[in-house]
């Protein structure tokens, strides 16, 4: 996280491919009218493992990813951004009180 976040984000895509990880759009821009409805939206962005990644590609051979072919169109739930946040920083806390 902290490489997200120190990164200025006009040199973030290079350096997260280098790291190993390729930002996917959950629901393709391939999608017609829905896939364009997203583009460009944080919460249809999922990081996955490219094949600079020592784990494997998951980006092109995951079931998240394009499953074997980047030709394949992807779809799925987007993320809420801030609900993940929101129950993070209640983990955080209920670990420091309790």
């Amino acid at each position: 996280m902290a490489l997200i976040t120190s990164t200025p984000d006009s040199e973030l895509l290079s350096v997260m491919s280098k790291e190993g990880y390729t930002g996917h759009h959950i629901t393709s821009v391939r999608n017609g009218p829905l896939g364009a409805k997203w583009q460009g939206d944080p919460r249809n962005i999922v990081f996955l493992e490219n094949r600079n990644h020592p784990n494997g590609d998951a980006h092109q051979y995951s079931y998240q990813g394009h499953r074997g072919n980047y030709s394949n169109p992807t779809t799925g739930r987007l993320i809420d951004r801030e609900e993940t946040l929101k129950q993070r920083l209640n983990q955080i806390q209920s670990k420091c009180t309790g």
